[in-house]
């Protein structure tokens, strides 16, 4: 296998306009320097990936995308094939668990008139605050895995 080759894949869940030219650029140069293939932005891949590494962010809630994103992650996640890495950037577990602050405001800005699927956003940002708090220590062994 020559080192340039890929043999793991990563989905990246991020809102642009808070970390893509700070933490997420960083995190994108270092997964690159690992030869770790990283698809963003393309839900189709979800599944092709074996991690899914969401970083909330302060405006994560105010992206659609982002929050159909985590939905299926969760989905999949629940499925039993993929590990979920939540990063927090700038916000804490607990307020992304409760939807408290800008999370429950940002929630309740969207579409009200599809209840169902702000149903679905709130469940899959609870079911991520959860994985924060279960999985706390195999983070830092994909820390080692990744960045070493």
């Amino acid at each position: 296998m020559s080192p340039t080759t890929s043999t793991f894949a990563v989905f990246l869940s991020y809102q642009e306009q808070d970390t893509g030219r700070t933490f997420v650029s960083h995190l994108l140069h270092a997964l690159a320097e690992n030869n770790i293939r990283v698809f963003k932005g393309e839900t189709s891949m979800i599944q092709a990936s074996k991690v899914a590494i969401v970083v909330i962010s302060e405006t994560y809630a105010f992206s659609r995308r982002c929050l159909d994103e985590l939905a299926q992650i969760i989905e999949i996640k629940q499925k039993g094939s993929l590990m979920i890495v939540p990063v927090y950037y700038g916000v804490q577990p607990n307020d992304v668990e409760r939807q408290t602050g800008n999370f429950g405001e940002q929630i309740s800005t969207q579409d009200r008139e599809k209840p169902d699927k702000i149903r679905r956003w709130r469940s899959a940002l609870t079911d991520l605050a959860h994985i924060h708090h279960a999985q706390q220590s195999e983070h830092w062994y994909l820390y080692v895995l990744f960045f070493t």
